[in-house]
């Protein structure tokens, strides 16, 4: 797409987000539409980190409790805002850094308990500590700060919960994944078979008729960090979200509500801003 076709969908995502969005919501879609300076988004989502270094509220557990599935929400929206110098990032990872476990993965915090988590959240799921893990790693590759935690033995939990075939119950990920294990400097054997195995987990996905146009954003966004080896997945995903916007302005494959509408389409505008040479997935 040229650059001033992508400036008019992002201008027509900014008109929904302000007319529907909250105040962080129109400092995202507006930073990647032009209309916002990055000072300004990073203000933005700077009111959502807590004193910890963690980050609270925005994600689906809107309780004042900073947790690990936010922080990595957190950590995603440095990234398509392009916060590697800033002092949010070293706040966050150091609140990572601190909640590392010993065998190399994260787990959510156990006193998101008593505020009845969606089960994508609730601590003590392999399946949730395997994405968080690979999310962690994923971000902290974009952010530069991977030397920040015990690398090495995140990547190895990680790899401990392929099954050959693919990481288990979300598709999330294989998204992670494929931006992980295509961006390692010494990638083996195994490695480079994890990263196959993403890829067409992830052509398939992006071939379903309903799924969530945001998902479709981020793996949109790892397609493009990865380079080369997920071109194919990033034309696919491309071409799904050039034409995929609503009149209204938004982005929405599966009748999702009013703030999924929104939440969507701030990821497919990160996106769009990461085509543009905003962000830091292709750093």
């Amino acid at each position: 797409m040229r650059r001033e076709e992508i400036a008019a969908l992002l201008d027509k995502a900014y008109g929904y987000t302000e007319a529907h969005g909250d105040g962080l919501a129109r400092a995202l879609v507006g930073h990647a539409a032009g209309r916002f300076g990055q000072n300004e988004a990073l203000a933005a989502l700077g009111a959502f980190q807590a004193p910890s270094g963690g980050f609270w509220g925005i994600g689906t557990l809107k309780a004042p409790l900073a947790t690990v599935s936010n922080t990595i929400n957190g950590l995603m929206w440095l990234c398509f805002i392009g916060g590697v110098d800033s002092s949010l990032t070293e706040r966050a990872v150091d609140f990572l850094r601190r909640k590392q476990r010993p065998d190399g993965g994260w787990d959510e915090v156990e006193r998101i308990r008593q505020y009845n988590p969606s089960i994508w959240m609730v601590p003590g799921n392999h399946s949730n500590q395997v994405w968080y893990t690979v999310a962690i790693c994923r971000y902290l590759l974009e952010l530069e700060r991977a030397e920040a935690v015990d690398f090495a033995a995140a990547l190895d939990f990680v790899r401990r919960g392929w099954d050959g075939t693919g990481f288990p119950d979300y598709i999330h990920p294989h998204w992670m994944g494929l931006y992980v294990f295509n961006r390692l400097p010494a990638a083996g054997d195994a490695d480079a078979q994890i990263a196959a195995g993403c890829l067409r987990r992830l052509l398939e996905y992006a071939g379903q008729p309903m799924l969530n146009a945001g998902e479709l954003g981020e793996t949109a966004y790892a397609a493009l960090g990865a380079g080369a080896p997920a071109a194919a997945l990033l034309d696919k995903a491309q071409q799904r979200l050039a034409g995929g916007q609503t009149a209204e302005g938004y982005w929405d494959f599966a009748a999702g509500d009013a703030e999924d509408r929104v939440l969507n389409t701030a990821k497919v505008c990160g996106f769009w801003r990461g085509v543009l040479g905003g962000g830091s997935a292709g750093a």
